[in-house]
């Protein structure tokens, strides 16, 4: 079994597609899995692209200033940002022999410099070129491309807090909404009424509960 919280969720679904034989059930819990909709695209949910507006609110910029642009950095209280630069860093780093710099932002963290490619360009708009190297890794797209069968056999587990704040819920019920009788157990929960908020991290630890048991029920079959 394999499970995984945020993009550990995701891995843990990516995995079970990519290695059906090494496991026999997988959980994600708060996963990003779908980029974009419906894959290729949903008009009622476009996915990270919904995002956008806020990563560059998180850095105080404004699309169209170059500038401000080129100065988007992952920091303390950028939860958006540091999502965008941490998939980034997975899916589109910066090659240091491109020459090409167009969508390239710099990053700093404790024993590590570097590059990556941002999905998207000084006005805010999609730039394909990077998002179809992230699309390539999309969990539903990877689902529809052929690999979704495994869960016929694979046991599946999905969650997500109704007021996560990555908006993550989304991509779980649209995810759900296409896999359907393929997830073994789905649950959109929320906290308790003016005290915790089923955010992104409150309830993780209870939540492995919740996980543990599922893979259990499934080794025990």
């Amino acid at each position: 079994g394999i499970a995984g919280h945020s993009m550990g969720g995701y891995g843990a679904v990516k995995l079970a597609m990519l290695r059906s034989d090494v496991f026999g059930s997988a959980a994600s819990m708060s996963g990003p899995l779908t980029f974009w909709g419906t894959y290729p695209q949903d008009t009622l949910f476009a996915g990270l692209i919904e995002l956008l507006p806020y990563v560059f609110a998180e850095n105080g910029a404004a699309p169209g200033d170059t500038a401000a642009f080129y100065s988007i950095r992952p920091g303390t209280g950028k939860s958006l940002t540091n999502m965008m630069f941490a998939m980034a860093s997975a899916f589109s780093p910066h090659d240091p022999a491109d020459t090409d710099t167009s969508y390239a932002h710099y990053f700093a963290v404790t024993g590590y410099t570097g590059y990556v490619d941002l999905p998207f360009d000084v006005n805010g708009d999609l730039a394909m070129p990077v998002w179809n190297l992230w699309m390539a890794n999309d969990v539903l797209a990877l689902f529809a491309g052929g690999y979704g069968g495994v869960f016929d056999s694979t046991a599946l587990y999905i969650d997500c807090g109704d007021e996560d704040d990555l908006g993550l819920y989304a991509h779980a019920q649209i995810f759900y909404s296409v896999a359907g009788s393929m997830v073994d157990q789905f649950e959109i929960y929320s906290g308790f009424e003016g005290r915790y908020s089923a955010d992104h991290t409150t309830y993780v630890g209870e939540r492995l509960r919740y996980v543990a048991k599922f893979h259990d029920g499934v080794f025990s079959q």
